[in-house]
């Protein structure tokens, strides 16, 4: 059974692991940016630290001290080349991020 969820048009298919827009642009998505991504989902527009997200999404240990930052950034070019302007990643100085969707 497919897990999908339905992200403002956007179709997430978590078993897959791709991300797909309405005009049928697919993106597969990297097993630490779908954990990121997944996280962030479950809490819409709360910040979460990210001490949080290294402990659910690396098990409390990141390969490198940019692999956060380094998810982050594919995951907003992920929603730019999906042309989705009102899904975000916020940044929360000196402490995370939160992810903000705009009703479309």
């Amino acid at each position: 059974m497919n897990y999908t969820i339905n992200l403002n048009g956007l179709i997430l298919d978590i078993d897959a692991r791709t991300i797909t827009n309405p005009q049928g642009n697919k993106i597969t998505l990297r097993p630490h940016l779908l954990a990121v991504l997944c996280l962030l989902l479950e809490n819409v527009g709360k910040p979460i630290s990210r001490e949080h997200i290294v402990n659910i999404c690396w098990g409390g240990e990141l390969s490198s001290p940019h692999a956060l930052a380094n998810v982050v950034y594919n995951l907003r070019n992920v929603f730019a080349r999906l042309r989705t302007p009102n899904i975000q990643i916020v940044t929360i100085n000196k402490f995370g991020y939160a992810l903000s969707v705009e009703p479309t």
